[in-house]
């Protein structure tokens, strides 16, 4: 009778070395995978502080630029309004000056009479008076091209006027040629239809009769 061959045992038991080391492996792993997740939770909190980091210094530099500009806005409109009282004051001033010279020329051109046609006089100064005020106007500082008395002058008085004016410019100014009362006067060449020329015959006119300085002034 043949013998049958036993069959080979294996053994589930497992060396307590490599239970050991399996042991070691697992826990190293768990080390790592424990290690990596705390690394990225540690680089995410770093960003979100980060963010926050530019954003806080981002929102308080806006603050500062805001804070800086409304500063020099209101700084300029200070200076501003200043400048703009000063200068409206300076205005007011110079305008009164004016007004006084100008109030000043009609009182002393209304206060003598020194033209009299047919036995009525015409209230108006002597051009020696009118000269004087002009140097009295200057010697004041106010600057100004010039001074001029316009008057309401009738048609009575038009032609002693005239030749008063006449023999005082050819007198004193004689290159310049005197046109009399002139204003705009009908002219169908013009383009404009008028024309600046000696004034017809009207009621009344309101002529430049006396200025100061005359040279510069000549028209």
């Amino acid at each position: 009778m043949n013998s049958q061959p036993e069959p080979t045992m294996y053994s589930c038991v497992q060396d307590p070395s490599d239970i050991e080391s399996n042991r070691s492996e697992d826990a190293e792993i768990k080390i790592n995978e424990s290690n990596r997740i705390f690394t990225t939770e540690r680089c995410q909190n770093r960003y979100v502080v980060l963010f926050a980091l530019v954003a806080i210094g981002t929102g308080v530099c806006a603050a500062f630029i805001s804070l800086g500009v409304q500063s020099v806005s209101n700084d300029l409109e200070l200076r501003f309004q200043k400048k703009a009282s000063v200068l409206v004051r300076a205005i007011q001033a110079t305008w009164k000056d004016y007004e006084l010279a100008g109030s000043w020329i009609h009182e002393t051109c209304r206060s003598k009479n020194n033209v009299e046609s047919e036995g009525e006089k015409f209230d108006i100064c002597s051009r020696k008076d009118f000269g004087e005020l002009y140097e009295y106007i200057v010697a004041g500082g106010l600057k100004f091209q010039s001074i001029a008395y316009v008057p309401n002058v009738t048609d009575h008085y038009r032609e002693v006027l005239e030749a008063q004016a006449a023999s005082y410019y050819s007198e004193f100014y004689p290159d310049m040629f005197y046109f009399g009362f002139i204003g705009l006067e009908p002219d169908p060449s013009s383009e404009s239809g008028f024309a600046f020329r000696g004034r017809s015959q009207q009621p009344f006119y309101f002529p430049t009769h006396l200025i100061e300085p005359v040279v510069g002034n000549e028209y």
